[in-house]
């Protein structure tokens, strides 16, 4: 039987930048790098396994910190390899892709895929659950009167109140698809999913979110600015989701429902909370308005 040494320089030639253990088929290590053990026994905690005979590959955020692709090669009916190559400043790069500088928040990209990631498991695990627009009121006229830096500082101010009031607090947190998402959708349009919710509760945390925002002055010197929004909210349940499409057209289906909740939360005045029902597509004006 070959050696550790011999499975290791076969299946990887050079293995100087990877960290890896190696397993016989009875799942004890046979020969391990120090850091390879950790990170193994953190996978094993975390009940991530690698048991079987197929290969596997994946990125996992671990908790020292760092990111780490991790592969099983399995080299005969009893030895296989498991490496951990860490790939965490390839990973900060990507990340500051999918940030939105202004907030720190998702971008609009990022937003869509954690979304898309947030309802394929709710629906997995048969959780309700509710997609928000939020839109700060008349955005424009603060820019014009005050200028686009008040508009921005205006936009990071919301962003952290969002942060720091949902189930989430950084991009590393929404990858771990335990969370709420929150991001920022571009201009003064901010995009929410928030998990396993009931209607009144969503409508509730909407509520409080909108109450929050109208109570946060923002100052620009010596100017106090004063905020509103108006939020559109979709609830999703098993009773009024189209079965057999797939979850980016789920998304784009009830987006389309937050945003003419929204949008009748401004007709009606903002500053609101507006739940959607299908009378807003027929142009019924009777809407569910939660004022706060």
């Amino acid at each position: 039987m070959l050696s550790s040494n011999n499975l290791k320089s076969q299946i990887l030639g050079s293995i100087e930048d990877l960290d890896y253990v190696v397993m016989d088929k009875e799942g004890d290590i046979i020969d391990s790098s120090t850091q390879g053990l950790k990170l193994y026994r953190d996978f094993i905690i975390n009940d991530v396994k690698f048991m079987g005979n197929c290969y596997y590959k994946g990125e996992y955020f671990f908790p020292n910190n760092n990111w780490y692709e991790c592969s099983k090669k399995q080299f005969n009916d009893n030895l296989c390899l498991i490496c951990f190559k860490n790939i965490t400043k390839y990973k900060s790069r990507e990340q500051d892709l999918q940030v939105d500088k202004m907030t720190g928040l998702p971008n609009a990209n990022s937003t869509d895929c954690l979304i898309d990631t947030c309802i394929e498991d709710s629906l997995n695990a048969g959780e309700e659950f509710a997609l928000v627009f939020a839109d700060i009121d008349l955005f424009k006229t603060i820019n014009d009167v005050y200028g686009h830096e008040c508009g921005d500082l205006v936009l990071k101010k919301v962003g952290q109140l969002f942060l720091n009031n949902t189930r989430t607090k950084n991009i590393n947190d929404n990858l771990k698809r335990s969370f709420d998402v929150v991001g920022r959708r571009g201009g003064d349009e901010f995009l929410f999913l928030l998990r396993n919710i009931s209607c009144d509760n969503a409508v509730t945390k909407c509520r409080m979110l909108s109450e929050l925002v109208s109570k946060m002055v923002v100052m620009y010197g010596k100017k106090a600015i004063d905020i509103t929004m108006t939020f559109g909210l979709y609830h999703a349940d098993k009773n009024n989701l189209v079965d057999n499409i797939a979850v980016d057209e789920i998304r784009s289906l009830m987006m389309r429902k937050a945003d003419i909740a929204m949008y009748n939360g401004k007709k009606d005045g903002r500053d609101k909370v507006v739940l959607y029902d299908d009378t807003m597509a027929k142009g019924n004006s009777k809407l569910k308005v939660y004022k706060v």
